[in-house]
């Protein structure tokens, strides 16, 4: 594994929320979360296994994605990540 990237999304309104929920739906599904609304870092687990971490500036998102299989495209990461903080596209 390797080929880490980064991307930002939108910071959503309901930060709090979301961070509550995405945290219960990764430990649900056998990954790792510790964090909060500043930030925080994640192992999900879907078939493969992805590593990453978030920060929270303002209105920004910054994920860094720092292990993944060569298999998972960026795309379907970034989906993921995206569906994880309430961003349907």
């Amino acid at each position: 594994m390797a080929n880490g990237f980064s991307f930002t999304l939108p910071t959503p309104n309901n930060l709090s929320e979301v961070i509550f929920m995405m945290k219960n739906d990764i430990k649900n599904n056998g990954g790792e979360f510790d964090g909060d609304v500043k930030s925080g870092t994640f192992t999900v687990v879907y078939g493969v296994t992805i590593k990453g971490k978030y920060t929270v500036n303002g209105d920004v998102v910054n994920v860094d994605i720092t292990d993944r299989p060569i298999v998972a495209t960026q795309n379907k990461i970034i989906t993921k990540v995206k569906e994880y903080f309430g961003i349907k596209k």
